[in-house]
């Protein structure tokens, strides 16, 4: 860019001179004849170095970058604690399970097996049963229905009494006959505290049953 500077200067000067020499100063020597003397032209050889030396060199303009202090925003996602899932709260009820609980058919008190019955008759049944296994049956224990004909009763009666391994008792039900003719059977088994379901038998878990035939009704002979 200096360099460029100091040509143009050159030229400058050159077209000055050129036009000096062009026109003439308005008062030219008149020489002793009477006839005008040529102006001399003065040409000057410029030392470009020297001049350049002399020259004040232009600052470059310098550019400051303008920093704009930017914040960096770092997305940190929310840790959303896991959804908590309450388990269905299970109330284990001991049983005793270092024993077990077992049952003896003894006899039917009423209502043996079969028995006809007219439709819509109430009736008890009682089981007399033992405690043939090293449980204590508590009053928490009952007797439940299982499956048949509920001919009305209970479908679950607690048991009246504590009943300890050795000891007997008379399991007792209200009953009412259907209206209908034909055999009816229905069973219950005893549950434990726990919900655990026992009766009789071999393997302990046959249910004490009441079977009756219900009778047709009569029907009175006309004259």
């Amino acid at each position: 860019m200096i360099k460029g500077i100091l040509i143009f200067s050159v030229l400058c000067l050159f077209l000055v001179n050129a036009c000096s020499s062009q026109y003439p100063s308005s008062n030219p020597q008149i020489d002793t004849k009477g006839s005008k003397s040529p102006t001399p032209v003065v040409v000057r050889i410029l030392d470009l170095d020297t001049i350049s030396k002399t020259l004040t060199p232009l600052e470059s303009s310098t550019f400051t970058p303008v920093v704009v202090a930017t914040q960096q925003v770092i997305y940190t996602p929310t840790q959303v604690p896991p959804t908590q899932t309450q388990s269905p709260l299970v109330t284990s009820v001991s049983s005793q399970s270092s024993c077990t609980n077992q049952a003896k058919f003894i006899r039917n008190l009423t209502i043996n097996d079969n028995t006809a019955l007219e439709g819509g008759i109430s009736f008890a049944k009682i089981w007399r049963i033992e405690n043939v296994g090293t449980c204590t049956w508590s009053m928490s224990y009952s007797l439940v229905f299982s499956g048949g004909e509920t001919m009305g009763g209970s479908l679950s009666t607690s048991l009246s009494q504590e009943v300890k391994p050795g000891e007997i008792i008379d399991l007792r039900l209200n009953l009412i006959s259907p209206l209908y003719a034909q055999p009816y059977t229905g069973n219950w088994l005893l549950q434990d505290a726990a919900g655990n379901l026992f009766g009789i038998g071999e393997q302990f878990n046959l249910p004490l049953s009441v079977t009756i035939v219900v009778k047709p009704p009569v029907t009175p002979n006309h004259l």
